[in-house]
């Protein structure tokens, strides 16, 4: 036997060693890359209702870390476990994020091979270590007694197929191109809740008032600082005014705007839950407070204090009154360590008045450093009625009477403290109103003015008149007698003006009973919570006066005051007063 005779033996040997290898190889019936194209990945899952738990994990490679985020049903209301059961108002959310798999099709097969789901981005974030990469994002949807609808993670986007994304499920190696939109896929509080936390329209704000103090708690005292009360009004060439404005100095129209555009889009960035009870005690303000030792240092961690029956804040607060008669009290408080990071947006919103964040911080406590950029604060959030923010009717007098008394009180409104309603804030234009006035404004109210002064200086002519005109008095036989004609459409006047007048009181109680209700259910919003903003949001609301009042310009700075000269405001002296503080400071 020649060596070519050989050669092709051994050739022909191998060919059917290699063949028989093939054809008896270990196989499994998923392995054909065609069987479940086109096929539906949850073909059970069909309507996103069914849904009562949501979790999403995202890895961040830069940080090595698993971010994970879950929302669920708790007592018929979806919530966020990871912030303390806060609501997840964001149903638009959660509906686009169940729907965004619904009917999801397979729609090719990329691969069978476990080495293969880094490349494709699917590697399990729940599984993952910090040195991974390729990891994707993993979504579980969970029903009714726990039944797993949805298992899923989405990889790396396709090349050159925008909307096309590499995915897997989480029990199986096959790696699958779909068409899915994660956009809604997000593990960031801020995106789950409701995005407006005040329910406020920047148009609807009639007054500010800000109070500069801050709380030296080593000294158990409180730091006066500027006290401005800040008027808008739509209808005039001037919106903005403010109460005691030294004549010749002009307010910076931009920064007001802005403050009221904060409060109108009041971001939130995380929340801290209140101890059980405090918000309810913190409401009976006529009852005074009766707060636990567990509130009270609650509350002192983060930035607020009780002083002289009253809840003080360290960095002062503001009080946003609205034309419906709502009064908002915002209290803000120290910074918030370990919270989630504000969005990379929140300095853009600032618009023109980033150059007006250098004094925000000009009067913070002198033991601790100012807060840097993208800090976070804690904010304190009530609501409180004050009926004297309403437009009262003005009521027809009735033929031969005086005057209504409803519409007596109401052309004194604005110079004098409203002394009926123990919830109301002073709005007086010639004095600033403060907390303690807020929570215990029945101790401090001067009693309305008597009218009975004005009746009977009154009278005096009248009855003169009366004796003259009896004195002069001519033959009364002379006169016409009334005719029965004119005393009845005497009477029809006076029940067209009773009528009138009483559709104009019951629409003003409605509006009443509507700010009321309105004022209860912010409160209802509010009453567990801390709030959690970021420090460049607190700056756009809590503006100073020097933030508020521009400074002279350049041309007229020799005639005019220096810069930075403007006079302050007094403050009251309902705060001065702070013994309930003395023991707070280490050592005593």
């Amino acid at each position: 036997m020649n060596e070519a005779t050989k050669t092709m033996i051994f050739v022909v040997v191998a060919a059917v060693v290699g063949v028989t290898a093939y054809a008896t190889r270990p196989t499994s019936p998923s392995l054909d890359p065609t069987d479940d194209v086109g096929q539906v990945f949850f073909p059970d899952f069909t309507d996103a209702a069914k849904a009562t738990s949501l979790e999403i994990l995202d890895f961040d490679e830069e940080t090595g870390e698993v971010n994970p985020f879950k929302v669920e049903v708790v007592d018929g209301v979806w919530t966020i476990p990871s912030h303390y059961n806060y609501p997840a108002d964001s149903e638009n959310r959660l509906g686009e994020v169940a729907t965004s798999v619904i009917g999801l099709e397979k729609l090719s097969v990329v691969s069978d091979v476990p080495g293969d789901h880094e490349l494709y981005g699917v590697q399990d974030p729940r599984t993952a270590s910090g040195s991974e990469v390729g990891v994707g994002k993993r979504l579980t949807l969970v029903g009714q007694g726990g039944d797993k609808l949805v298992d899923l993670i989405i990889g790396k986007e396709v090349k050159d197929q925008p909307g096309v994304r590499y995915v897997r499920m989480p029990d199986q190696n096959r790696v699958y191109t779909t068409a899915v939109n994660d956009s809604q896929w997000t593990t960031k509080f801020a995106d789950w809740i409701e995005g407006d936390l005040l329910k406020l329209n920047s148009f609807d704000v009639k007054r500010v008032h800000i109070d500069d103090y801050s709380v030296d708690v080593l000294n158990g005292r409180i730091v006066p600082g500027s006290q401005m009360d800040l008027v808008y009004d739509d209808s005039a060439e001037d919106k903005w005014s403010m109460v005691g404005l030294p004549e010749g100095e002009e307010l910076d129209t931009t920064k007001l705007n802005a403050m009221t555009r904060a409060l109108d889009d009041l971001k939130i960035v995380d929340v801290r839950r209140k101890p059980a009870g405090l918000s309810g005690t913190l409401r009976a303000s006529d009852e005074g407070l009766a707060i636990t030792p567990e509130a009270r240092m609650s509350l002192q961690d983060k930035g607020f204090y009780i002083a002289n029956n009253s809840l003080v804040s360290n960095k002062g607060q503001v009080i946003c009154q609205m034309n419906d008669g709502v009064e908002y009290v915002l209290r803000f408080g120290e910074i918030a360590l370990g919270t989630e990071k504000a969005e990379d947006d929140t300095a853009a919103a600032k618009g023109d008045d980033a150059d007006a964040d250098a004094d925000a911080d000009a009067e913070a406590d002198d033991d601790k450093e100012k807060p840097a950029e993208g800090e976070n604060r804690y904010l304190f959030v009530m609501a409180q009625f004050n009926e004297d923010l309403l437009e009262r009717p003005e009521l027809t007098p009735l033929p031969g009477e005086a005057a209504p008394a409803e519409t007596a009180p109401a052309a004194e409104e604005t110079n004098e403290p409203a002394s009926e309603n123990t919830d109301d804030g002073d709005v007086s234009a010639s004095e600033p109103f403060d907390d303690a006035n807020l929570l215990a404004l029945a101790d401090t109210a001067e009693d309305a003015p008597t009218a009975e002064p004005a009746e009977s200086s009154e009278a005096a002519p009248a009855n003169e008149s009366a004796d003259s005109s009896a004195d002069q008095a001519p033959d009364t036989a002379s006169e016409p007698k009334p005719q029965p004609t004119d005393a009845i459409a005497a009477e029809e006047e006076r029940a067209k003006i009773e009528a009138e007048n009483k559709r104009l009181m019951d629409e003003f109680n409605a509006k009443v009973e509507e700010g009321k209700k309105r004022v209860q259910e912010l409160n209802d919003r509010f009453a567990d919570w801390y709030y959690v903003i970021s420090n460049d949001v607190y700056k756009q609301i809590h503006l100073t006066q020097s933030d508020v009042i521009k400074q002279p310009e350049a041309a007229d700075a020799g005639a005019g005051p220096a810069a930075g000269a403007a006079p302050r405001i007094p403050q009251g002296d309902t705060l001065q007063s702070f013994d309930a503080l003395k023991n707070l400071a280490p050592g005593q």
